[in-house]
This record gives C-alpha cells, structure tokens and sequence, in this order.
C-alpha cells in the first residue's frame, strides 16, 4: 500500500520522478504508441484513480489517530455525533451558545454519517467513510462522462486524474472533511444524465445537490439553462425544471434572507457578499490568480469549443458566489471555495478535449504532460503523521473522559473529538471573551490552538492527562 501510494505521487514530491514522469507519459502519448503501451497506462492510471479515495480516506483517519484534525473537521464531527445520540446537528465551536449546524449551512446529508455514526461506527470515520465514498462516486461519474464525450478510456481516466489532482481540489481533499464534497457525486452522476438525455432522473439529482449546502439552491435554474442549450428536453421536462428552478430559489431567499423568522437570528454568510467586492483593489489580484488557477489548468480546451463552454453554465453560480465575497478566503485556488467550479469545470473540459482531437498539437501528450506535472505537485507528506500516530494517539483520548460532562470546556479541535459527549466545547480563543469563562482548558503545546498566556496562568494544572495539557479553573 505505501509503495501504491508513493507511485500515485498523491503524498510526497520527488522531482526526479516527475521528470521521468513526463517523459514516459509523453511517449505514451505520441500518436505512433504500441497498443500494448497504451493498454498497460489504462490499467495503471485506473488503479492511481481507483487508489485516490482510498488514500484519502487513509490520509484523513491518520489525521484524526495523530490528532492534527482542524477546527471544521472537529465542527462536522461534533455535529454528525450529536446526529446519532439527539437528531440535532449541534455544534458549540461556532458561537458562545450552541447552535444547529443547519442555521450555519444548510447540510441535512450529515445525517447520512450520523445514522452510520448510530449504528455504532466512531463519528470521525462515519464522516470519513461517506467523504471517500461521495469522492469516488463522483470520480466515476466523471470517468463516465469522459467515455460519453467521446474519449478513448485511457484519455478520459488519465483527464480525471488531472481534475481530481489539480490545485483546486487536492488541498481539499486532503485537509480536513467540508460539505461541498458530499455535493460532488450528485453533481456528477447529474450531469452525466444530463449528457445522455435521461431528463427527468437528472433534474431530480440536480434538485437533491442542495442537500449539502445552501449554495446549491440556483443549481436547477443552471441545470435547465444547460439542458435547453445541450438538447432541447421535451416540454413537460422543462415546465417541470422551470417550476422547480423557481421554488428551489424561493426557499433558497427563505432560508437565506428568512432566518430571523425561524432561527432568530441572521443568517452566519451574509454579510460576506456585496457587489462592490468586485471593484475592490486590494483583493482584485487575488480574484484575478483565482480565475486563471480555475482556467488555465482545465479551461485550455473548452476555450475552443461553443459546446464545451455550453457546459461551464452550472459553475457560474459557484463562480459569482466566490467572486462576491469579501473573504479572501472563498477565492483562495487551494481553498475548498473551488472545489465545485473546479470540478464542473473538469466536465467541460472532457468535451472540449474530445473537440480538439486532430489538432496540431496532441491533447493527450498536454493533457498527460498535465498530470505528470501534477502527481508531483503539493508536496504532503504521509510519512511524518504515520510516525506521529504510531509514537501516540490522541484519539479517543480516554483520560479525557475524567472530565465532568456539566462543565464548560475549551479545547483545541483535535481534542473536541474526544470530547464528543461533553454539550458544553467551545474554541480555545474565544474562551477569554466568553460570556461564561471555560472551567478546564484543554490544549496540546505547538498544537492548533493555544490559549493566551495570561489565561493560562490563571488555571493550574488539574487531571493527570499525558498527552494533553488540562487546566482547570481555581475554586473559588
């Protein structure tokens, strides 16, 4: 498995490799290949594809063993948990109070790991499990449009490696558990659908993508846009999308706009937009690298083609969202922001590879040099968290079990997961703003968060723990 790993070039960045790489892949690319040749790439780019899910999915549970998880891995978790043991998404590490997940992104499939999660698995792999599951199914789909567009299998396997290893989603991938991911099968299967005219079965996928997240209620009104230009569907199909399209907005702006009137309060992203975000110099360069990290990498085919940009449509919403924003964050190219548009895109670009066939330049000598260059790319090192894991684990912190169950606890992400039975965990920085101050401080030196000095100093030591730092505080 190690050595699978290594050679899907998913982990560590070994320049002599990628040189060789490309030079093997360029040969392999070359009209004049033996058949065998081409064979043998098929099969072995169908394993790396096959081995990405799963190196995901061994990635992320040594994270978790390690304790090196963030703050929305922890939040995901703690919400998927409470699933399982109350039916309410809640989480305490977003605000002072506890709050339903629900009110902060509209992601009703956590309830698919926490029924997992119910019926007996951990919450952190529950999670992990359905996350490198919904990768692969939507990596299949992808493969499978690839085919319908006309790709030879070894062409369309190895464009699915560039779009899932690409900067936009590897970073994603890798680091932590976010909902756009749980969004990616549905997208992709929907599409596919879509592609080879079965109307109805792909706006129902269309329709069910808002599962995951909010920003996927203006994915219908998309998908009928795409379904008029691609093949003109019957017209029952497009008054049905166009009804659908229409109320799927309208709860949308309820559930956006309308949150005063049932969660009392606003909704948590909306002061984030405004429009003259755009015209915002200081951010402008930044939102310009966005758009070519997105473009250059899956967007240097579809350019040459009307039906390939026909088929960049259901990324415009996503597109407009990041672009709007105020937090640099959401147009970061490695951010998980750019995940969906970074993977709709990769559907676009299969179409306008197909169209550029028999041009000068070969696209499966571009589209492998692509890969090769990206199999050493992002440089994340599995080796350093396996030898981390196997020295000690913070997971599932046992002695932290010590801790009363009634009392307020601050504690660093990778600590909440052993604290899932605790209702009351907050953030460590906020612990000195909170309006009820934390009675125990739980925090690992140099981890992710660390509190103040200051409040440090006023709690002493208390429940004899090797591996975390406990404090309690003084008795009065």
């Amino acid at each position: 498995m190690p050595v699978a790993v290594w050679l899907a070039g998913i982990f560590p960045m070994d320049v002599a490799r990628v040189c060789a790489g490309v030079l093997v892949l360029a040969a392999i690319a070359t009209r004049k290949s033996p058949p065998e040749l081409s064979r043998w790439f098929e099969r072995a780019a169908l394993v790396l594809l096959a081995l990405v899910p799963l190196a995901v999915a061994v990635h992320q549970s040594v994270r978790v063993v390690a304790g090196l998880q963030g703050v929305d891995f922890a939040i995901f978790t703690q919400a998927t948990h409470a699933i399982a043991r109350t039916g309410v998404p809640t989480t305490t590490l977003l605000f002072d109070e506890p709050i339903n997940f629900l009110t902060h992104h509209f992601a009703p499939v956590l309830y698919v790991p926490g029924l997992v999660t119910w019926l007996g698995v951990p919450a952190p792999f529950a999670l992990i499990g359905c996350y490198a599951l919904c990768l692969g199914l939507a990596l299949a789909a992808l493969r499978r449009f690839c085919l319908g567009a006309g790709l030879n299998p070894a062409l369309a396997t190895a464009w699915t490696l560039v779009v899932v290893l690409s900067q936009s989603m590897r970073p994603e991938l890798l680091w932590g558990v976010h909902d756009e991911i749980f969004a990616l099968p549905l997208v992709g299967w929907s599409l596919v659908l879509l592609q080879e005219r079965k109307w109805l079965p792909s706006l129902l996928l269309a329709a069910a993508c808002v599962v995951a997240k909010e920003s996927f209620f203006a994915f219908p009104l998309f998908w009928t846009a795409l379904a008029w230009l691609h093949g003109r569907p019957p017209r029952r199909v497009m008054i049905t999308a166009l009804i659908l399209s229409a109320a799927w907005v309208l709860a949308g702006a309820m559930y956006v706009f309308g949150q005063p009137l049932w969660s009392g309060r606003e909704f948590d992203h909306l002061d984030k937009f405004e429009l003259k975000a755009l015209s915002n110099p200081e951010y402008l360069g930044a939102r310009l690298g966005f758009l070519a990290a997105l473009l250059v990498p899956l967007l240097a085919f579809p350019l040459r083609g009307r039906a390939a940009l026909t088929w960049c449509l259901p990324a415009l919403p996503f597109l407009a969202l990041c672009l709007l924003s105020s937090d640099p964050e959401m147009f970061r190219p490695t951010g998980y922001h750019a995940t969906i548009p970074a993977f709709l895109f990769g559907f676009a670009g299969a179409v306008g590879l197909k169209a550029s066939e028999g041009r000068a330049l070969s696209s499966r000598l571009v589209v492998l040099a692509l890969l090769a260059a990206q199999l050493g790319y992002g440089a994340v090192s599995l080796w350093l968290p396996l030898r981390q894991a196997r020295a000690v684990s913070w997971y599932p912190a046992p002695e932290l079990s010590a801790i009363p169950t009634d009392q307020w606890v601050a504690a660093d992400p990778a600590a909440v997961l052993g604290l899932l039975d605790h209702p009351k965990v907050t953030r460590l920085w906020r612990a000195p703003t909170a309006k009820q101050p934390p009675q125990v401080l739980v925090f690992k030196p140099g981890g992710w968060e660390e509190p103040p000095a200051e409040l440090t100093a006023r709690y002493p030591p208390c429940h004899a723990v090797s591996r975390w730092s406990v404090r309690c505080a003084p008795e009065k």
